[in-house]
């Protein structure tokens, strides 16, 4: 970082060294720096650019000033300054060019792109022996004779354009460089080669009325912000359609009466400052009903308990904070996890209108010491207000918090190794609410989302881990033991396991057996 306070116009020039080329002399800015200096002082830690082609003014900091004269920006407080090219290719403006090569203009058609792609940032070096534009070294990579005829066609417009610019003494008619230039005409070739080959439609389809370039774009829905604009309404959220009963697989029988209100992928709920009020859904991955999941009378008791507390918290009477938060623990390979993906794959939701969908948004992130309960949940971030340009402190939700606010059922894995995010995460269960201390705004508490289930895992004693979370935590979830698999149970196992490699829809015959025992009661 480059702090205005604390650099000298020597470390600064350091700095440009680095970052621009080894090429570039400590003379090339003389007192210009030290007047950079003065002016971010002043200002904030911003100092003020021009450029030089398009006459577009912007503000950076010390820290972006290196891009900023890579790509044609000059500082406004600096007088004449004269172009050079450095050995990478780049062209930046320098106020004393002394054993530097200053860039001049070229003879015939190449001088205008010349001018244009030094204003640019970008150097002009071309093959010897062949004109700027020509279309050499590009007709061979077209395959037809019409995308070779449309090269030839484009690049003597191109060439005549740039002439009749030199001949009326005006600039450069285009921004780009040599590179981009070859680029787009190949662009072209190949799509002149596509619609050769497409069939002559009989009615051309009707194209909507591109927007004029350069008109505002509404920050909320990306549309053209014209006089009166108004963003069409956000689309209502599309899940899955419910399994009819007599199609249901085991799991989604027991978790047929669970109904909860459905996720807000809009994040209404949250702050507008905070992430939340958005206008683009959030994405869901929401888990497929597998049909070869196999349920033995363990997890069965198991899935039937959560169930049953769900069912009790969707009533809303009492204290239902600990009937969305649930334990699974047990040697490794007991299948918790799957658990947790068939919960979220079965639970059905419905929405302010009515409509009843199926599956909520799964997440799941997997603890070690090391994981920041910040990055997870959320923390308070530095960024740059957008108005006035200043750095101001604003809370943002992380990965288990996003989720947690838009309606999810989260699975933390091995929570006993860090017994920080365990304790971090009482108040998302008892309470309800994400908090986040912010020194600027205080406690910005968020609503965990009525729908939102925990579900935390760990395997007791296994590669050192604790037998058990701390007892605040354990204290409000409600704890299930998963005990390794009979011998019949792990046949069952092998044979839904092939199943699925081979893509078999249909349930094996022991499976099948089972969802029939389980629909019965």
């Amino acid at each position: 970082h480059v702090c205005p306070a604390t650099t000298s116009p020597e470390k600064l020039n350091q700095h440009l060294q680095r970052r621009l080329g080894g090429d570039l002399p400590a003379s090339a800015y003389g007192e210009g720096l030290s007047q950079l200096l003065e002016q971010a002082n002043q200002n904030g830690g911003f100092v003020t650019l021009r450029h030089g082609y398009t006459g577009e003014e912007v503000r950076a900091t010390l820290d972006g000033l290196p891009l900023a004269l890579v790509t044609g920006f000059v500082p406004s407080s600096w007088g004449g300054t004269t172009a050079v090219e450095l050995e990478s290719g780049s062209v930046i403006n320098v106020l004393n060019p002394s054993g530097m090569a200053a860039t001049s203009p070229q003879s015939g058609a190449g001088s205008a792109v010349h001018r244009a792609a030094a204003a640019y940032g970008a150097g002009s070096r071309k093959t010897e022996g062949i004109p700027v534009a020509a279309a050499t070294g590009i007709q061979e990579e077209t395959s037809t004779p019409a995308g070779k005829a449309a090269i030839e066609q484009f690049t003597q417009v191109i060439q005549e354009a740039i002439q009749s610019s030199l001949v009326g003494g005006t600039a450069a008619p285009a921004p780009a460089e040599i590179s981009e230039l070859r680029s787009a005409m190949m662009d072209m070739a190949r799509a002149v080669e596509k619609l050769a080959e497409r069939p002559a439609a009989s009615t051309p389809a009707p194209v909507a009325p591109a927007p004029q370039e350069g008109s505002p774009k509404c920050p909320r829905c990306g549309l053209p912000a014209e006089s009166g604009h108004t963003c069409p309404p956000r689309a209502s959220r599309k899940g899955r359609t419910a399994t009819p009963k007599g199609q249901q697989m085991a799991q989604e029988h027991i978790f047929d009466a669970v109904l909860l209100p459905s996720p807000d992928v809009y994040l209404q709920n949250v702050p507008e400052g905070v992430g939340g009020n958005l206008y683009r859904a959030l994405d869901e991955f929401i888990p497929v009903v597998d049909p070869n999941f196999e349920i033995n009378e363990q997890s069965e008791r198991i899935m039937r308990g959560m169930s049953a507390m769900m069912q009790m918290g969707a009533s809303g009477k009492g204290n239902t904070a600990w009937t969305r938060a649930f334990g699974l623990y047990g040697p490794p390979g007991t299948g918790k996890n799957t658990i947790a993906r068939q919960v979220a794959a079965s639970i059905k939701t419905r929405d302010g209108n009515g409509n009843i969908s199926q599956g909520i948004n799964y997440v799941e992130a997997n603890i070690t010491p090391e994981s920041s309960m910040q990055d997870l949940i959320g923390a308070t971030v530095l960024e740059t207000d957008p108005q006035t340009g200043a750095t101001i402190s604003s809370p943002k939700l992380g990965k288990i918090g996003l989720a947690a606010a838009m309606g999810s059922v989260i699975c933390i894995n091995e929570i006993v190794r860090n017994p920080k995010l365990a304790t971090a995460l009482q108040s998302m269960i008892e309470d309800g609410e994400i908090q986040i201390d912010s020194p600027e705004q205080g406690m910005v508490r968020i609503p965990v989302h009525p729908a939102t289930t925990f579900v935390l895992t760990w395997n007791p004693g296994y590669e050192g881990d604790a037998e058990r979370p701390g007892q605040a935590p354990l204290s409000r979830i409600v704890p299930f033991r998963l005990d390794n698999p009979t011998a019949e149970e792990q046949t069952r196992r092998v044979e839904s396991f092939f199943a699925g490699l081979r893509g078999e829809k249909d349930m094996v015959d022991s499976n099948a057996r089972r969802r029939e025992e389980i629909v019965a009661r």
